[in-house]
């Protein structure tokens, strides 16, 4: 009776369990699945991706970067583990870049970079090809975050763009 009271709870309480944790899409070999909680997953691996670089200045909080995030484009995005079900999915549209100052640097150089810092624009942005480490995914503010480092920017054209304001950018 107690074996049979076992696999019975085991059976009963085996869906919940499996649909606590993240399901991910299909994504790049490159990016193996380091550590893994309810609400955090890090990866490790490296990635190339091309897309756009977008750096978030507010002077009246901090001097320098106060977000800095990268856009893959979209056919980069599937390179990416996204969560698609179990707890809290969101798509992936954007990634959290950590050390945003020194990526900064990294995609204007230190003169352009320290003049960007003092905020006289809100935002500037490039394109960018990026070599992307240590990807992960946490819960901030009850929702899905992307974030990563980036160890290699390569300038994808010229063309810097800033702004004063920019949609798809608020919150956290």
């Amino acid at each position: 009776m107690r074996k049979f009271l076992a696999c019975f709870a085991l059976f009963v309480t085996a869906p919940a369990l499996t649909q606590d944790g993240p399901v991910f899409s299909k994504h790049s070999p490159a990016l193996q699945t380091a550590s893994v909680d309810k609400n955090t997953v890090l990866f490790k691996g490296e990635l190339r991706l091309a897309g756009e670089l977008v750096f978030e200045f507010n002077p009246q909080e901090q001097e320098g970067v106060f977000r800095a995030f990268f856009i893959p484009d979209p056919a980069e995005r599937e390179k990416l583990p996204q969560v698609i079900g179990g707890h809290r999915p969101k798509p992936l549209t954007r990634v959290g870049i950590r050390d945003g100052d020194r990526v900064l640097v990294m995609t204007f150089g230190r003169e352009t970079a320290s003049a960007f810092a003092k905020g006289a624009h809100s935002y500037a942005s490039a394109r960018a090809i990026i070599l992307m480490r240590d990807f992960g995914t946490t819960i901030e503010c009850d929702s899905r975050q992307y974030y990563a480092r980036v160890a290699q920017v390569a300038r994808d054209g010229s063309r810097t763009i800033l702004a004063d304001a920019r949609d798809g950018l608020a919150g956290c």
